[in-house]
């Protein structure tokens, strides 16, 4: 999504989103964004061919548009609070997976936590991984993060008392 969808200059609600594609087929995606206290909220639609339908929840920003799999025409999504539409055209769809390289789980942190510790790297920085940054980013010392383990028993805890939807999302975990 642009900037002024995922960091839009007025806090302000998007407003109920319209999306519409121009597929001949149902297609199965989902938004997500953040919500007024900048939690973050997904919502999950089958728009039906050449239809436009409405989706429900309260964003405020909108961060992407997952979608099952690469649609053979143009989506658009429309917010009346902008009076914009954003138009994603076939070609401009793109796999975010990462092949081949290993990842590391090193440990967790609570967002708000983040936002107070994380010191900026600026883009065009020398990095350990890279020569140079091609965007500014944001880090914490892997000392900073808790252990795992204290993640998978809280999990397991949530798992032992039911299923409460977005307990992990609603903590703010990272």
């Amino acid at each position: 999504m642009p900037n002024s969808w995922t960091r839009p200059r007025s806090w302000i609600s998007l407003g109920p989103r319209a999306l519409k594609s121009e597929s001949d087929e149902t297609l199965g995606l989902e938004i997500g964004g953040q919500d007024s206290g900048r939690g973050f909220v997904t919502r999950k639609t089958e728009p039906p061919p050449r239809t436009r339908i409405e989706v429900d929840g309260d964003f405020y920003s909108l961060a992407y548009i997952h979608i099952e799999s690469k649609p053979r025409a143009r989506l658009g999504i429309y917010s009346p609070t902008r009076q914009e539409t954003y138009l994603v055209e076939p070609i401009a769809w793109s796999n975010i997976w990462v092949y081949g390289i290993d990842i590391f789980l090193t440990g967790w942190i609570m967002c708000e936590q983040f936002r107070c510790r994380a010191s900026l790297i600026r883009e065009g920085s020398r990095v350990f991984q890279y020569n140079q940054t091609r965007t500014k980013n944001l880090a914490v010392p892997i000392s900073d993060l808790k252990p795992i383990s204290e993640l998978f028993e809280l999990v397991r805890g949530w798992k032992a008392n039911g299923p409460q939807g977005s307990w992990i999302m609603d903590k703010n975990i990272i």
